[in-house]
């Protein structure tokens, strides 16, 4: 059986059912993870998993009335929900402002306003997607767009695929920027369904592991079912879940199928940041009042994490940042408190709330922005993330 790569993409296009208020805020990205190998979080220094989900994206920038105004002279509301998620590269995301545009539909049968939530998992130079479509007529209107557009037919025991170039080529003379399948490079295309979900790499080997997969899951692995649950918390009331990033960190080298790792020594506190931890997410949450950042690290145990929960504390308010010179409680501003979660493995988990300002136009989580510009330049240290 062949088994995913972290060094190539999928993109997995699976049916909205439609969340209710009753569900817990994290079933959309954990569904979405149920379709990837437990193989694929494996240690490397450059593996990122992204999570956005579109739909609160747009509820959490629709409340404001400088922002409707906006959006009633541009005629564009939805960019702006695009515009708060961060993260969002690779060839879908590069494809967004041409789908904006309409010049989705004909070449793969929906737009950027079919999506529900997205899953991507980067490892330069090559991504991994998950994408959830409104309905289905979504998948089947995006089966006969790419039928449509000359791919090439092959079964995949109970999966039905299309395929189109080689593995992994790209062809600059079949460039389409407006095609989000890997147009923007000319890059090859395999995409297969099982009826309720869509598949897409540039390579077999990635859609054939997903299709042959019964083993364990992404969602099934003990230290990422542990910052689902922090994520899952009440404290934050009907919050949704916008975006969030999970940091799969190799310190050192891990069974990431294993309940238990040993204990990490926090005898010593580097001045940089925090002893190394196993996984970490950062979170966008937010209400129509409120945004909350929430940033869980996921370390061995209870007793190892409840160790840094002051140090944590006191490197938030008073590690200065690089770049600005300013303190990271400064930079994010908000409410931070810490805490943890959970026993073995055990998440410590930083939160900052952050009350909405109403004239924001662009309606940003001013802590989540923080964060993602910091590790975007290199200026989390205090994370211990590089």
């Amino acid at each position: 059986m062949t088994r995913p790569r972290a060094v190539v993409l999928v993109l997995l296009v699976l049916l909205w059912s439609g969340a209710t208020a009753a569900q817990p805020r994290t079933d959309q990205i954990a569904g979405l993870m149920a379709y990837i190998p437990a193989t694929v979080l494996t240690p490397s220094p450059s593996l990122e998993i992204y999570f956005h989900d579109v739909a609160a994206a747009e509820r959490a920038v629709a409340r404001s009335p400088a922002a409707l105004a906006q959006d009633l002279l541009s005629g564009a509301p939805l960019a702006r929900a695009y515009r708060r998620l961060y993260g969002l590269g690779g060839d879908v995301g590069e494809a967004v402002p041409a789908g904006l545009r309409g010049e989705w539909e004909s070449r793969v049968g929906f737009g950027p306003d079919r999506i529900s939530a997205m899953l991507h998992l980067y490892q330069l130079p090559a991504q991994m997607v998950v994408l959830q479509l409104a309905a289905a007529q979504d998948l089947i209107a995006a089966k006969q767009a790419l039928m449509d557009g000359g791919y090439e037919a092959r079964q995949l025991d109970a999966w039905s695929a299309l395929w189109r170039g080689e593995d992994m080529a790209i062809d600059l003379e079949a460039r389409d920027p407006a095609n989000p399948f890997g147009g923007q490079l000319g890059r090859s295309a395999r995409l297969a369904s099982d009826g309720s979900a869509l598949l897409y790499a540039p390579a077999w080997g990635p859609v054939e592991a997903v299709a042959e997969w019964t083993g364990a899951t992404l969602a099934d692995l003990p230290n990422v079912e542990i910052l689902l649950e922090v994520l899952d918390d009440q404290r934050w009331g009907n919050a949704s879940l916008v975006q969030a990033m999970f940091w799969p960190v190799p310190w050192p080298a891990f069974d990431p199928t294993a309940s238990v790792i040993a204990r990490d020594d926090v005898s010593e506190l580097p001045d940089a940041g925090l002893p190394p931890w196993q996984l970490g997410v950062l979170a966008d949450l937010s209400t129509r009042e409120t945004d909350y950042t929430v940033v869980g690290l996921v370390y061995s145990d209870r007793a190892t994490a409840e160790a840094l929960v002051q140090p944590l504390l006191d490197a938030w308010q008073g590690q200065r940042s690089s770049v600005t010179d300013e303190t990271f409680a400064e930079l994010a501003g908000g409410m931070a408190e810490t805490y943890v979660v959970g026993d073995s493995p055990a998440a410590l988990v930083l939160t900052i709330e952050s009350p909405i300002d109403e004239m924001d136009v662009a309606l940003r989580n001013r802590a989540h922005h923080a964060f993602m510009t910091g590790y975007m330049r290199g200026d989390l240290s205090f994370l211990g993330v590089q």
